[in-house]
Parts: C-alpha cells; structure tokens; sequence
C-alpha cells in the first residue's frame, strides 16, 4: 500500500477472464508524477501479477471505473 494510503485505493473484479482494476483519482494522480519507466513497471507489475492466474487472460485498467 501507499503511504497513507488505504485499501480503497483500487479494486479489481473478474468477469468472462477479464480482471477489471479500477484505481483511485488519488492514485491516478500519484502515478501520473511518476516518470515513464516507473509508470511501465507499475503496469506491468499488476497485469503480470493478474494473469499468473490461469483464469484471468486480459487486464483493463480504469480510473474509478471508467476509461482514461
């Protein structure tokens, strides 16, 4: 977790083998001060994490559910 940060920062829901993770506009802001490469590996580190499970085959990414 992020420094004071909380569990209502982000959620993930799977349906049809799609995990959907809908982040915080706190944590939205957060990752957008980061440089490029830190932004990639934030990514990657979720949807790396997400599909090591055999029933989760794409990730999508949201901002308090809806696209950015």
């Amino acid at each position: 977790m992020l420094e004071g940060g909380c569990d209502t920062d982000f959620s993930v829901s799977v349906a049809n083998s799609m995990a959907q993770v809908s982040i915080s506009k706190r944590l939205y802001t957060i990752l957008k001060g980061l440089s490029d490469t830190e932004q990639k590996l934030f990514i990657y580190s979720v949807v790396n994490t997400l599909t090591e499970s055999p029933e989760i085959k794409s990730v999508q990414l949201l901002v308090e559910g809806k696209r950015v």
